[in-house]
């Protein structure tokens, strides 16, 4: 019997896009001047009430 590797992939894959959220650019500035940010900062992503923030050069998808 195979292990149900394929099938966990699958599922972890489809759990991972439902919690995708929307990519701001750019940062809003209630967040940029809550953290002090830097102009660096150009994107931001709300995770769960935890704010992640990157440069321009980072794709949307990695955040």
């Amino acid at each position: 019997m195979k292990p149900p590797f394929p099938l966990l992939t699958v599922w972890l894959l489809a759990a991972g896009l439902s919690t995708a959220q929307t990519v701001s650019s750019p940062v809003p500035e209630a967040l940029r001047t809550a953290f002090k940010l830097d102009p660096f900062y150009q994107k931001s992503v709300d995770a769960s009430g935890l704010p992640i923030v990157s440069s321009a050069k980072v794709r949307d998808q990695a955040l």
